[in-house]
């Protein structure tokens, strides 16, 4: 299995404009699914190995741009997904329970887990096809993200980084507010948590919600974050919305995810000169 070396870099860079790459198929066919594909739709012109290597060279070329791959993955169904087509969603997104449902910070359903054990298999087919093993693993803080980590990978796998700003868009809907930092902990005993992650949760409102031009702003926070750090092959398990923002940040055509989906994405960051 193929382990990329570390690039080794000053912690002063600081990216402010981003670029989406046209390394996968999905760039231009927005219908494709991730896992129909092989070699996660990586274009046929490229091996595993070419391509890495030309990250690998792109990023020793330049003092003042960087090169990411980062797999974006949306959580499996869960139960809201379910329930949000009720007529009447308005009024029960605002309670905590439904029936013998549960909608503070939902979890995934039997058919969720399901979806996200494909993926699991799909991610060990295509590593020992020579995929690269991510670096570094992020996840949104809600239980249905976690759930969907700890499917995927395996609670052997080692760490992932709790990351507030990877939540879906906050406010009014129950499964859209967190547990506390102690829960989450329990609940993922392999994660740690971002610095200055909060005890509990202080951004999620009843009767205000969080504005699609501030998730986007999050995602661009989130992403500026990467580009300080050495890894350059990325997991990340996130949320719809928030994947969407993403996207439009890096400038990438959209695509939007199903429950259980994911899409690679290579990002070139530049480094601010003001």
């Amino acid at each position: 299995m193929y382990i990329p070396k570390l690039l080794k870099y000053s912690l002063t860079f600081a990216a402010q404009d981003f670029q989406a790459l046209d390394y996968f198929t999905q760039y231009s066919n927005s219908s494709s699914v991730t896992t129909d594909l092989p070699n996660f739709g990586l274009k046929s012109e490229h091996s595993w190995s070419s391509f890495l290597q030309d990250i690998q060279d792109l990023n020793d070329k330049s003092d003042d741009t960087r090169y990411k791959l980062i797999f974006l993955a949306r959580h499996g169904e869960a139960w809201h997904n379910v329930l949000g087509s009720l007529p009447n969603w308005y009024e029960i997104s605002r309670q905590d329970t439904y029936k013998n449902y549960t909608l503070f910070d939902d979890d995934l359903t039997p058919t969720g887990e399901s979806q996200i054990s494909k993926v699991h298999d799909y991610w060990i087919n295509e590593l020992n096809n020579g995929a690269p093993y991510p670096q570094v693993f992020y996840t949104s803080p809600l239980r249905r993200t976690l759930h969907t980590y700890h499917i995927t990978w395996g609670v052997e796998n080692g760490s992932a980084i709790v990351v507030e700003n990877l939540r879906e868009r906050y406010g009014i809907e129950t499964p859209e507010e967190r547990h506390n930092k102690t829960w989450i902990s329990d609940y993922c005993n392999v994660c740690e948590f971002e610095k200055g992650f909060a005890q509990d949760d202080e951004l999620w409102k009843p009767d205000e919600q969080e504005s699609k031009k501030h998730v986007r702003k999050r995602a661009k926070e989130w992403i500026q974050s990467l580009f300080i750090r050495d890894e350059h092959i990325i997991s990340v398990t996130s949320h719809s919305g928030t994947i969407k923002q993403i996207l439009k940040v890096i400038g990438h055509p959209k695509h939007s995810l199903q429950p259980g989906e994911l899409i690679p994405v290579v990002v070139k960051g530049r480094k601010s000169h003001n």
